[in-house]
């Protein structure tokens, strides 16, 4: 008898411990059920845990293996998908959190914008791109319709991470967006093109940045799809977060953000969303 009340004393000093010990994928969604049947309705799988229940589910993938509906720019990353603007890695992954470098970014642009458009004839040699390399097409593309030109000493750098400035600036020639910022600092009308169509995330961190694949999904996406009204970045909220915000900073004094957003409804018209 003294071994059975030793037991049963034991047995309930370790249900607490074993309760909190349940654990569950990092990935795990909690669905609100009161019973079986209500989380079976809703795809989830009722558990029970001594005196508590649970009804979850896992939670799904989207178009690429390692992108989940979790992610920052999962909705982003499934319409270039979707669109046949990216196509991801050989391995089914998209590596949304690895910076984009220049010649990637090209491949983005002329499949979001140029996608029918034939090589052109006019001849463009870079002093460090390879002749036959899968970007070509992409890069004599971006390169007959200014998209980007190279840097002064002949290269382009194909491998090189792009910052939100030069990205802003191809994005913008690549949509053929007019410059309507006077100011003597080069990239201060790309990046406010971008921001009054709500096209900058708030996950870049500063303006300093280089863009990582998700977030240039995420920008092609908003310009293509047309939405605006989603957080955004602005020139000073960039500068800002880079602490690059002072009082040598060249800021333009006639920076009107309604005249900006006006050039940019009479841009589009009064009753069509952008198509580009």
């Amino acid at each position: 008898m003294k071994n059975k009340k030793t037991i049963a004393l034991l047995f309930t000093l370790c249900v607490p411990t074993l309760t909190h010990a349940l654990s569950f994928a990092p990935d795990t969604i909690f669905l609100t059920a009161n019973n079986k049947s209500e989380c079976s309705a809703m795809g989830g799988t009722f558990m029970e845990w001594y005196d508590e229940t649970y009804c979850t589910k896992e939670d799904e993938l989207s178009v690429f293996m390692d992108v989940n509906q979790r992610h920052a720019h999962s909705e982003a990353i499934a319409y270039v998908k979707s669109n046949g603007i990216v196509s991801g890695y050989a391995d089914g992954t998209f590596r949304p959190n690895q910076i984009v470098n220049r010649v990637e970014l090209l491949k983005i642009l002329v499949e979001a914008e140029y996608r029918q458009t034939p090589e052109c004839k006019r001849a463009f040699s870079y002093t460090d791109t390879i002749p036959e390399a899968w970007y070509k097409r992409y890069v004599q593309v971006s390169s007959c319709l200014d998209i980007v030109g190279g840097y002064p000493d002949g290269s382009l750098k194909p491998d090189q991470g792009v910052s939100v400035t030069e990205a802003s600036k191809m994005i913008s020639n690549a949509f053929q967006f007019e410059n309507n910022t006077k100011s003597d600092v080069w990239y201060e009308g790309f990046i406010n093109n971008l921001a009054i169509r709500g096209a900058l995330p708030t996950t870049i961190e500063n303006i300093e940045s280089a863009l990582t694949r998700g977030q240039v999904a995420e920008i092609i996406y908003r310009l293509k799809s047309g939405k605006t009204k989603l957080a955004t970045h602005t020139l000073t909220s960039l500068r800002l977060a880079g602490g690059t915000l002072d009082s040598s900073a060249i800021i333009p004094e006639d920076l009107d953000l309604n005249a900006e957003l006006d050039a940019f409804m009479e841009e589009m018209g009064d009753d069509e969303m952008m198509d580009n």
